[in-house]
């Protein structure tokens, strides 16, 4: 039995319910297929000889280790994802566009569905050689603006506030870019976004433990916005990248970013440890494109939430303006 989905621009045929998505009709069209099982002679995996990736970006990854299977090295890859004493692994054929992930029966269903959603779908994205980017997305009059940033610098928070706003959200966490016909479109995730207990807080008045979890081991939880959620995809227009100064007297501001926004696109995409040989080159240039077919610009703001109701009108504004 399988169970369908569409996320990211991509129709998904699952073997396992995925309690964070809403299931879709069946249909003849399926991008990719995803397998699930707690045994891995369902899979490629056993008698396979993988070989271990091992690069700059790959060094700081802990809990993520890659490979690559000889002779086949831009096409079936491995991941092992390690959650404390669990071990998720995901295996990807990139021809055959199916992906099985071997899962501890121990494991709970809120974490794995939370690990596909997440991480496992970002990996094979960036697999199939899309524009993965780690930031979220909203809907403003329109079309597409996407915040990019570090971690824990107000991606998922600036959504919320816009959400809040009564704007649309396209996406959280992970932002998945299209190019199509000359233009870029920016694609639908799934209705909820990550955030975190002080953003929680601020946002919504309400004590975190009221909301679900992301991860039994991590504070972030879902706040639900399936009033405010864009089902469909969206023209780019505008990518931001925020800049938090830890000045609570700062007024926020706008700027265009330096070198035209491309070393910010490569430093924000999502799971650069898979950026490896061919993918690698081939990801360098669809970003210095799409930076140059794109505004990129600097939001430089304060890091008190008191603010972000005026961080999100100086956005509008400056959209409006362009």
């Amino acid at each position: 039995m399988s169970f369908y989905y569409q996320i990211y621009g991509l129709r998904v045929a699952s073997s396992r319910n995925i309690n964070l998505l809403e299931q879709v009709m069946d249909s003849n069209e399926t991008h990719l297929s995803v397998i699930w099982t707690t045994s891995a002679s369902d899979t490629p995996d056993p008698g396979m000889e993988w070989t271990k990736i091992s690069n700059d970006n790959t060094k700081g990854t802990r809990n993520i280790v890659v490979y690559s299977a000889p002779g086949k090295p831009e096409s079936l890859f491995k991941l092992d994802f390690f959650t404390d004493n669990i071990l998720l692994t995901l295996i990807f054929d990139k021809c055959k566009q199916t992906a099985w992930i071997i899962y501890d029966g121990n494991e709970t269903e809120g974490n794995l569905d939370s690990y596909f959603v997440g991480v496992i779908m970002g990996c094979i994205i960036r697999l199939q050689g899309m524009i993965c980017l780690h930031g979220s997305a909203v809907n403003i009059a329109g079309k597409a603006a996407v915040f990019l940033g570090s971690k824990r610098s107000g991606k998922s928070t600036t959504a919320a506030a816009f959400s809040q706003m009564g704007f649309n959200v396209l996406a959280d966490d992970i932002t998945v870019i299209r190019l199509r016909n000359e233009r870029y479109y920016v694609q639908p995730g799934y209705p909820k976004v990550r955030l975190r207990p002080a953003s929680l807080s601020a946002l919504h008045q309400a004590s975190a433990h009221e909301f679900k979890l992301v991860h039994t081991q991590r504070n972030s939880r879902y706040s639900d916005i399936t009033d405010n959620f864009q089902q469909d995809e969206l023209p780019l227009d505008t990518i931001y990248i925020l800049n938090q100064i830890p000045d609570v007297n700062l007024k926020p501001y706008i700027e265009q970013a330096p070198s035209g926004g491309s070393i910010d696109l490569i430093r924000n995409s999502f799971a650069k440890y898979l950026s490896t040989g061919g993918l690698r080159k081939g990801e360098f240039e669809s970003l210095l494109q799409l930076a140059s077919m794109t505004r990129v610009k600097k939001l430089n703001f304060s890091n008190d939430l008191a603010g972000l109701n005026s961080q999100c009108e100086l956005v509008v504004n400056d959209l409006s303006a362009s």
